[in-house]
């Protein structure tokens, strides 16, 4: 079960580059992970062609449903080729992730009955 999660996982962060859905930061990695992908899946001439559909739609539910069964084959098969995708995923997703955490700290302190208001971003 934990093979599949991660197929889908990575499939879905791949096609994210494809279809625009990536940060900028993300977007050349996304791209590279999605070719990385292709390439492996090109060999078998039934994902080649699910693949290509993919693309063309643009469609989510097609990778999520006939995309990731290959995907998780060739992460079974070739664990080297697993291993790569799978470090180049938890890079994209870091990436993603330190685009979306600002943190701000304030402090704040009345002495009085007065009221303090704190702007931040």
């Amino acid at each position: 079960m934990l093979a599949e999660l991660a197929a889908a996982e990575i499939a879905k962060i791949a096609f994210e580059a494809v279809i625009g859905k990536l940060t900028e930061g993300a977007m050349d990695k996304g791209v590279e992970l999605w070719q990385k992908i292709k390439q492996k899946l090109q060999k078998e001439p039934a994902a080649a062609k699910v693949l290509a559909a993919a693309e063309q739609t643009k469609s989510e539910a097609m990778i999520e449903q006939q995309v990731v069964p290959f995907l998780q084959v060739e992460m079974l098969k070739d664990t080297n080729f697993a291993q790569e995708i799978q470090t180049l995923a938890q890079q994209i997703k870091q990436v993603i992730n330190s685009g979306n955490q600002e943190s701000i700290a304030m402090n704040a302190t009345a002495y009085d009955n007065s009221t303090v208001k704190m702007v931040g971003k």
